[in-house]
């Protein structure tokens, strides 16, 4: 019997680039997401898209695979709204699973906190230092454990930095970084990060998937490689505008006291405390666990993605 696939979050770029994957790959997937009409070409047409409030309970399912793409990642939400869509939405859609369903839930590699650090899963414990994105998807990972007794199996990623084509999410950031002919990059650029090519992120949920695992599972993914901070944003953004970009690169120190001022005042601003740290710490993530577990080694690189779109 061919196992059937819900994908949560279907309306944004990890979970259609999931559905569109796993539908290409031959499995049957059914798509859900917030949005009521999506453009005519963000899925696949033979895939059935239902718009669904999450935030709502939900009647019983009985997909045999139910990936959890859905969630609001946002430095300017609310916290009660990234625990709405977060954590309760994620209990809600447990909560309809059987003891017949295997849940994937994408997590966040915002879980650990922005210091220079390389991250081992058992790292995310504390969540008294980490902004409310990221603590929120850990408390989602917190529920999706109370619920491993009561559904098939259980595996929980955290991709960090998510990028591909039709990113929606970094992209918009760093153009606002961008001024004239001129990238205004906090810190000295030299820091070293872990990023997730979003081909890498489908082809691991594929395998997991293909796999006999059983039990409950909690892996880092991300490229194979570090990137250099400046090394790949320059060569992203001139390709993304189209023209040649002069690096500026701004002190930190003024760059935080404002964030701190603007966040004490309740300012609105580019510049928060969040980014500040998301861009000039050195943050990788260990991926030994998912490659010794699941056997899983990363393809794609970020120099795949500047020739795609080149």
């Amino acid at each position: 019997m061919q196992a059937t696939i819900l994908v949560t979050g279907a309306s944004g770029f990890i979970g259609s680039k999931v559905v569109r994957h796993l539908f290409t790959h031959g499995f049957n997937v059914q798509a859900w997401g917030r949005r009521k009409v999506l453009p005519t070409d963000h899925l696949p047409k033979e895939v059935v898209y239902r718009s669904f409030d999450l935030n709502e309970p939900i009647p019983p399912i009985g997909f045999t695979w139910v990936i959890h793409c859905a969630g609001l990642a946002s430095h300017t939400a609310s916290e009660k709204a990234l625990h709405d869509t977060n954590v309760v939405a994620t209990q809600n859609i447990l909560e309809a699973c059987s003891e017949n369903t295997s849940f994937v839930f994408i997590s966040s590699g915002s879980v650990y906190p922005a210091t220079d650090a390389i991250f081992r899963e058992s790292d995310a414990e504390d969540i008294s230092n980490i902004p409310d994105y990221g603590r929120t998807k850990l408390q989602a990972e917190k529920v999706c454990l109370q619920y491993e007794n009561k559904i098939k199996n259980l595996f929980i990623l955290r991709p960090r930095a998510v990028y591909g084509p039709g990113d929606n999410q970094l992209l918009p950031r760093l153009k606002n970084l961008v001024k004239g002919s001129y990238f205004l990059l906090p810190g000295d650029g030299k820091n070293q990060i872990s990023m997730c090519h979003v081909d890498n992120l489908c082809d691991a949920i594929e395998k997991i998937i293909h796999s006999k695992l059983v039990g409950s599972f909690v892996w880092n993914v991300c490229d194979k490689q570090s990137y250099e901070l400046a090394n790949i944003l320059k060569p992203l953004m001139e390709t993304e505008l189209a023209k040649p970009l002069k690096m500026v690169y701004l002190h930190k120190g003024p760059l935080l006291a404002w964030a701190h001022f603007a966040e004490l005042m309740g300012i609105k601003s580019n510049i928060n405390i969040q980014t500040l740290q998301y861009m000039t710490k050195s943050v990788r993530l260990d991926c030994s666990k998912i490659r010794k577990e699941l056997g899983f080694e990363p393809e794609k690189t970020f120099w795949d993605y500047i020739n795609q779109k080149t």
